[in-house]
């Protein structure tokens, strides 16, 4: 060990002394590396729990400082600053069996000494950069963050998992075992589906940093799907089923093979329908890019439609299930007819009111916010039914 590494470890531990109460012995050699080591050996009291000091040696004096009152909150049952703590043993982590709710451990980088109680609904350890040591519970009902690891190296995921997983800081899913069964699985960093065996069921699976489907294996089913960074189908093939599927970075419908079941659907970067064939089954419908109706075939199922970039209602044909229209960048009622059965309607682009015919019974929501004053007494005079609205 050489002289500079040898005088910054005994620095530090003179510091330790004052943390705390912590004392040594020292040893009277002439040998520097056995005098290193002997000090290395040593365990330092802060607050009131012994560390080694090798471990303490990564923390600065004004760390160590806060580390010893965050210590002895903790010993007094108090756990307010836990989010903060940065070093851990057994014996703190005993402390943790009296806490209800939620631990917070993002202060942590190693789960060395991290001992977790046998139930916990609320886990974050967000800053841990590896997973060796660390030891889950056997199930887990809740939530877990592990969004710091870039590597699934040594982690240990519990069988039974019916929660929330966020693995936000995978870069691969080499040596990824999961469960047979997730809550929600978050693993946005994914570039690329190689290794990755999903489970077989999964109710949300956020998968937005994936920019290819090749070798993407979905579940049968999932509730809430999210693949935003593709920008192409090409080898995408989706459940028969989906809650909500958001593939907002779509530029093109080419080889796109709906699900026949589909909630909510979200093509926020599609500037054509060309190519695009909707399911019947859509509630909401998300197209905020699409300049143009042009052979948008809408199903009669649709009733939320966001059609955000549309200057022009040429060639749009409204279902009759309708309720929620979205039009902010029409600039012309012209040719748009409303159904009867809308109940939200934005048109908050609109600088005119010619053209524009509102259903007979409606009474709902209607933004007209671009719309001069001049213009919007003449269509109260219209509608004096909807002079409130307006």
């Amino acid at each position: 060990m050489n002289k500079q590494k040898t005088l910054t470890i005994v620095g530090t531990i003179i510091g330790l002394l004052f943390i705390g109460g912590g004392a040594f012995n020292f040893f009277n050699t002439n040998n520097q590396e056995e005098f290193s080591e002997n000090i290395l050996s040593k365990k330092v009291q802060v607050g009131p729990y012994y560390f080694s000091s090798e471990k303490l040696l990564e923390l600065n004096e004004e760390d160590l400082q806060k580390q010893a009152e965050i210590l002895t909150e903790i010993s007094n049952d108090d756990f307010g600053n836990l989010e903060f703590l940065k070093i851990i043993n057994p014996e703190v982590s005993k402390q943790f069996e009296k806490m209800e709710g939620g631990l917070f451990l993002n202060g942590l980088t190693s789960a060395k000494g991290l001992i977790l109680p046998e139930s916990v609904i609320y886990l974050e350890l967000n800053s841990l950069i590896s997973a060796e040591g660390l030891i889950l519970p056997e199930s887990f009902d809740g939530y877990l963050y592990l969004n710091g690891l870039t590597s699934a190296k040594g982690l240990i995921l519990p069988e039974s998992f019916d929660g929330y997983l966020y693995l936000n800081g995978l870069t691969s899913a080499e040596g990824l075992i999961l469960p047979e069964s997730v809550g929600s699985l978050y693993l946005n960093s994914l570039t690329s589906a190689k290794d990755l065996i999903l489970p077989e069921s999964v109710e949300w699976l956020y998968l937005n940093g994936l920019t290819s489907a090749e070798g993407l294996i979905l579940p049968e089913s999932v509730e809430w799907l999210s693949l935003d960074s593709l920008t192409s189908a090409k080898g995408l093939i989706l459940p028969e089923s989906v809650g909500r599927l958001e593939l907002s970075s779509l530029t093109s419908a080419e080889g796109l093979i709906l699900p026949e079941s589909v909630g909510s659907l979200y093509l926020n970067s599609l500037t054509s329908s060309e190519g695009l064939i909707l399911p019947e089954s859509v509630g909401s419908l998300y197209l905020n890019s699409l300049t143009s109706s042009e052979g948008l075939i809408l199903p009669e199922s649709v009733v939320g439609l966001y059609l955000n970039s549309l200057t022009s209602a040429k060639g749009l044909i409204l279902p009759e299930s309708v309720k929620y229209l979205y039009l902010n960048s029409l600039t012309s009622a012209e040719g748009l007819i409303f159904t009867e059965s809308v109940g939200r309607l934005e048109l908050s682009s609109l600088t005119s009111a010619k053209g524009l015919v509102l259903p007979e019974s409606f009474d709902g929501y209607l933004y007209l916010d671009s719309l001069t004053e001049k213009e919007k007494q003449k269509l109260r005079e219209q509608r004096p039914d909807l002079a409130d609205k307006i």
